[in-house]
């Protein structure tokens, strides 16, 4: 009779082990991934860029300056520097609801290509960031999103594209505070 409960124990044992073996194996791949896409989307970064004119470029902020940095469409150059152009000047004309000075960076979705448009907009238009950063550029614009940085070049928020430039004046504004 002794061997029977013996037996039982072993195996509700066994079982709880490889239950709790099975949980800590999820955990583990759950900590990875959120590991990988940290370090796939980092919170700083260097910005040095290329610009028009072949020279490198890095943003010089104030004390309390910020970096937006947003992809400019080579297929539809004209209607983003115009877009852009608007809501610098509506954030501009709303710059006393900011504490510091906003720099405004475009990247080129296509290198080089928009670098002739550099005297229509009145933002720096960047053919190329470090590769690092170009990648973490190309995911945000997949989302539809910009990205704000303080003057520590970390990563202030991300501002979600608007139909209208008063409107996404309106939220780099409230991401600057």
């Amino acid at each position: 009779m002794r061997p029977i409960p013996t037996l039982l124990c072993l195996v509700m044992l066994s079982v709880s082990g490889a239950r709790l073996a099975l949980l800590g194996v999820k955990e583990l791949q759950r900590y990875r991934s959120s590991q990988n896409d940290n370090s796939l989307n980092p919170n700083t970064g260097s910005f040095a860029g290329i610009g028009a004119d072949g020279g490198e470029k890095r943003p010089n902020l104030d004390d309390n300056g910020h970096l937006l940095l947003f992809v400019i469409h080579h297929s539809r150059i004209r209607s983003d520097i115009d877009f852009w152009n608007q809501v610098i000047i509506l954030a501009g004309q709303s710059h006393r609801q900011a504490r510091g000075n906003i720099k405004y960076w475009g990247i080129c979705d296509s290198g080089a290509e928009c670098d002739p448009y550099q005297s229509e907009a009145h933002f720096t238009i960047l053919g190329h960031l470090e590769p690092f950063e170009m990648r973490i550029m190309a995911g945000a614009d997949a989302n539809g999103d910009a990205l704000l940085y303080n003057q520590s070049n970390v990563l202030n928020g991300r501002v979600a594209h608007a139909p209208c430039p008063a409107a996404q004046a309106n939220l780099i504004l409230q991401s600057a505070k």
